[in-house]
């Protein structure tokens, strides 16, 4: 249904348009053994807390590049030094270990421009000057504006005397990848094919069919190939090899996730000195693997550098004697250079502790490790993990380390029960080190987390729950009950069409909750009998008020764009995927979490350019609870934690104007320094979004998000200072009133039935 597109100047391909770059070898030498024993099977970890006497590990630097390079698309070794090709295609030579750059040479103009603007979808280019590269034209009408519907795909050889061949591909389907080996020759990668391309005349030689490439790396004799599962072909034999068990394993966790443009979540290098190692490089760490042997060695911890940055994929890596050198998405290079003078890990332990794993706590932690080199900081997330744990195990285990001082340094506390810990004073007191940061804070987020003159937590992020639809319609409605009379007029008037965009009972309630769920506990732990109760029989008038006009069409098209993990079914209650499917199914109304990211890739932007191409407005969602929003990456730090004052620190970074200006948050900010910064950043660097699709009679709909204009920023503004704080809602009681009350909603029990279930649900809980 989607495809987003980043905008630099001009627009660029979606994420799903990858390149990779030229896979040359690496350097001289290499040093292994520093962790990890060779010989033996199974992956070889680095350093560990109790391991404090261990000395020596790689330490991270930066190398300059010329401010004309804004992104890298590939590395490699001269005979004389070291080689980087710019995203224009500029290729830039160092002989003296990165201190200065020169201009060698650049690619076609015609290719720099669409290599600068993004509509490449592969491209790499070998020693000798020669490249292979696919591209995207978009067709303009005849005042020069594009049609992003509308295009065609080519794919062309360009060699080094500037002349040019195409290739012949158009049969075929997408090229999501292209290498080069040692010798100049290169190879793409497509859906189904791996070719070979002949760099005399652009011809093509089918090498092997595939079930599916994502990436191809050359590693010596071998083509790695690399898409849902790991599969090898040897060049010299012309065939494929066979799989490689522990490597296959290895990178099982990796496989079948996409980079963004120009990079990769994962890099295959193979060194020169020929003795059949290769190098994987991970969010993970760095790591060295001798083919078909049975041993993974860890050479690099990715949680001691920028290897563990979410935000940092990867593009090229080489060895430069027995240091590193690995580019970044975003056109930073750095260095890795071991010392042995440094212990293997840092000599504090802190421990960032969370049910679930969350990319803005992992960029936090990366970030603040890199600032911290002598703390040694782990990353806990039990269920994002295949450990077998239940929520109920995972809890348990925590509140026995909590009790007996053993536990997290950093909790996150989503879906884990705020008061309890409050008074079992397992929390330290964020008051002055908030205070202290001379920052502004939402208001009303940190009273929300004020107890008995404290505050012992603080969530990084927010969103707000609304209503959207015609704003003479919603204006003023206040209560759930109004909206029950809303939907059921609405129904009336209109026998036929979906009116808020959900045909399943679970998604349905998920939806209405957000304005209710601050309502359905007593002052005790316990359940509000009473207000469960009206939730669950309004709940039920808007539910059969959209079912009973839904068509067929419409109910085939929800069951068809239903998204699952592990066979459940999954509700997304952003605002803008909610609005997308008001402009998709046509339809009056739509509920949804409203965050506040004030980038042009937020939600709230995209919320913005929908509300004007479809006339309509949002208001705080009707319901039992006054305005209430739900808190995210909700942080504290134990008190009795061993590296308090750090940890307190930590949470002062997470909260801070300098992570939000340096990193992405997917969920806004509960700061509005931080929240100002973004805007500015935004607005500075012109980044935009474009997005298509058909709505369900085949219309084409395109929306393009620019940066936010002041005057948007100031209503979210206004509206989220009206926001009353944060919904309090125990999660287990959450997911009671959801799972028992949809029964309510399908008639397979009454409301009343319901209620007791949910009743004795929450009794077992409360027992525990």
């Amino acid at each position: 249904m989607w495809k987003r597109t980043k905008r630099i100047l001009a627009p660029m391909l979606a994420a799903a348009l990858l390149l990779t770059g030229c896979a040359s070898g690496a350097g001289e030498g290499s040093r292994t053994g520093q962790s990890g024993a060779a010989g033996t099977s199974g992956v070889q970890g680095g350093g560990t807390p109790n391991d404090q006497q261990a000395m020596g590990r790689y330490m991270e630097s930066d190398i300059a590049l010329p401010e004309e390079i804004d992104y890298g698309l590939d590395l490699w070794l001269t005979d004389d030094g070291v080689e980087l090709i710019s995203q224009d295609g500029t290729l830039y030579r160092s002989q003296d270990q990165g201190q200065s750059w020169q201009l060698v040479s650049r690619v076609p103009e015609k290719l720099q421009d669409r290599l600068r603007t993004g509509t490449t979808s592969y491209f790499s280019q070998n020693q000798a000057g020669d490249a292979v590269a696919g591209y995207i034209e978009f067709a303009k009408d005849e005042e020069g504006n594009i049609n992003f519907d509308s295009s065609s795909y080519f794919h062309y050889l360009y060699l080094a005397d500037g002349s040019s061949i195409p290739l012949e591909l158009s049969g075929e389907g997408f090229v999501h990848t292209a290498v080069c080996d040692g010798e100049g020759t290169f190879y793409l990668g497509t859906s189904s094919r791996i070719y070979r391309v002949n760099g005399q005349d652009g011809s093509l030689e089918v090498l092997a069919e595939v079930d599916r490439c994502e990436y191809l790396s050359v590693c010596g004799k071998y083509l790695m190939i690399q898409g849902a599962e790991l599969q090898i072909y040897d060049l010299e034999e012309k065939k494929m090899a066979e799989q490689d068990d522990a490597l296959s394993e290895f990178l099982e966790p990796w496989l079948g996730q996409y980079g963004d443009v120009n990079s990769r979540p994962y890099l295959l290098c193979m060194p020169q000195e020929g003795d059949g190692g290769l190098y994987v490089l991970t969010d993970k760490g760095l790591y060295r693997h001798i083919l078909y042997g049975s041993t993974i060695e860890q050479l690099i911890d990715g949680s001691l550098c920028s290897m563990s940055d979410p935000l940092k994929e990867f593009v090229g890596m080489v060895q430069m004697g027995d240091s590193f050198w690995v580019l970044y998405s975003g056109g930073q290079l750095k260095q890795y250079v071991y010392d042995s003078t440094v212990s293997a890990v840092p000599e504090n332990l802190m421990r960032v502790w969370g049910l679930y794993e969350d990319d803005d706590i992992r960029r936090v932690v990366s970030a603040f490790g890199q600032a911290h080199p002598d703390i040694y900081i782990t990353y806990e997330h039990p269920l994002s993990d295949e450990t077998g744990m239940t929520r109920e195990d995972a809890m348990k285990v925590l509140s026995t380390e909590l009790a007996t001082g053993n536990g997290p340094d950093v909790l996150l506390l989503d879906e884990l029960p705020y008061d309890t810990y409050v008074d079992k004073g397992v929390l330290a007191d964020l008051t002055a080190t908030l205070d202290g940061t001379g920052e502004r804070y939402m208001d009303a987020v940190r009273a929300s987390y004020e107890r008995d003159g404290g505050q012992y937590a603080m969530p990084m992020s927010m969103s707000m729950p609304v209503l959207i639809g015609d704003g003479d319609k919603i204006q003023g409605l206040s209560s759930l009950e109004q909206l029950a009379e809303l939907a059921e007029a609405a129904r009336a008037s209109q026998p036929e069409r979906s009116l808020f965009g959900f045909c399943e009972a679970d998604e349905a309630l998920r939806l209405l909750a957000t304005g209710s769920m601050g309502s359905w506990m007593d002052g005790n732990g316990g359940v509000n009998r009473e207000a469960i109760q009206e939730f669950l029989t309004l709940s039920k008038r808007v539910y059969d008020a959209q079912l009973s006009g839904l068509t067929a069409k419409e109910l085939e098209s929800m069951e068809m764009m239903q998204m699952y993990v592990d066979g459940q079914p999954v509700t997304r209650t952003e605002a803008s995927y909610q609005l997308s499917n008001a402009m998709y199914f046509r339809q009056p109304y739509a509920i949804g979490m409203l965050d506040n990211n004030l980038s042009a890739m937020g939600g709230y932007s995209t919320v913005v350019e929908m509300l004007k191409m479809m006339e309509m407005d949002f208001v705080p969602m009707p319901g039992q609870s006054q305005f209430q929003g739900q808190a995210s990456k909700i942080l504290a730090v134990n008190e009795a934690s061993k590296v308090k004052e750090q940890a307190l620190e930590l949470v002062a970074y997470a909260l801070s104007t300098q992570f939000v200006e340096n990193s992405y948050m997917y969920g806004g900010s509960t700061n509005w320094d931080a929240l100002e910064a973004q805007a500015a950043k935004e607005q500075g660097e012109g980044f935009g979004a474009v997005m298509s699709f058909e709505d369900i009679e085949g219309n084409e709909q395109m929306i393009e998000v620019d940066t936010l204009s002041q005057e948007a920023m100031e209503e979210l503004r206004q509206f989220m200072e009206n926001c009353q704080g944060i919904s309090q809602c125990d999660s287990r009681v959450y997911d009671a009133v959801i799972e028992e009350g949809q029964k309510a909603l399908t008639g397979e029990l009454t409301v009343e039935e319901a209620v007791k279930a949910v009743e004795k649900k929450v009794a077992l809980y409360l027992a525990e």
